[in-house]
């Protein structure tokens, strides 16, 4: 496979992979109505970082952990609890704050980095997907050896990127409209989000 035609495989791949609801898309909206459009590049950037180290464990072999049932039980329960965790905490803060503003207190840049960081790693169909679809595509863009696996890890951050991108700045721009009754009817959603995509991984582990 030409460099060109990895870069297009993985960009694709992964930005079907990012329209899809999930715990980062909910994060990032909610990050976003609080802190503007450098939400969804800061929680970007966290995100990068458990994916590289994941990609460079992967390139070394580490597929071999999908045979271990006790590890990705384990996985799917500590992801599980942490979600439960991030949703209960926005439900909660959103119905019990007496006059949400357009203007909350607003997060660091580095907490969002970290959140972003920790909305990955805790959600285990992120490990999962690694581990299976994600490592096929490694070993195939090995074939390059390390400039194919660094064009195949650019395409893939630059996709969620672009689209992580795309959602602040529009939830940004769209604040001002947005009353604080409707601003506090958003945040509970993305918490019930959460915690929906948490029930959903206990379930799947008790099955």
């Amino acid at each position: 496979m030409d460099l060109i035609s990895l870069f297009s495989m993985s960009f694709i791949i992964a930005l079907s992979g990012a329209l899809m609801p999930g715990p980062l898309l909910a994060a990032v909206m909610n990050e976003s109505l609080r802190n503007g459009s450098k939400a969804g590049p800061l929680m970007t950037l966290g995100h990068a970082i458990p994916e590289l180290i994941i990609v460079a464990l992967i390139a070394m072999g580490l597929t071999y952990i999908m045979n271990i049932q006790v590890i990705i039980k384990s996985i799917a329960l500590l992801g599980s609890a942490v979600l439960f965790f991030f949703g209960i905490s926005m439900i909660f803060n959103a119905r019990n704050t007496h006059a949400l503003q357009h203007t909350p207190q607003q997060s660091s840049c580095s907490w969002m980095v970290i959140r972003g960081l920790v909305m990955s790693i805790t959600n285990p169909y992120w490990s999962l997907w690694w581990l299976t679809v994600g490592g096929g595509l490694i070993i195939s863009a090995q074939k390059s050896g390390l400039i194919g696996l660094a064009i195949f890890f650019s395409g893939h951050i630059i996709a969620d990127l672009a689209w992580y991108t795309f959602v602040s700045i529009s939830l940004a721009k769209s604040k001002k409209l947005i009353s604080p009754n409707v601003y506090r009817w958003i945040i509970m959603l993305c918490g019930g989000i959460l915690v929906i995509f948490a029930l959903l991984f206990l379930k799947e582990l008790t099955c």
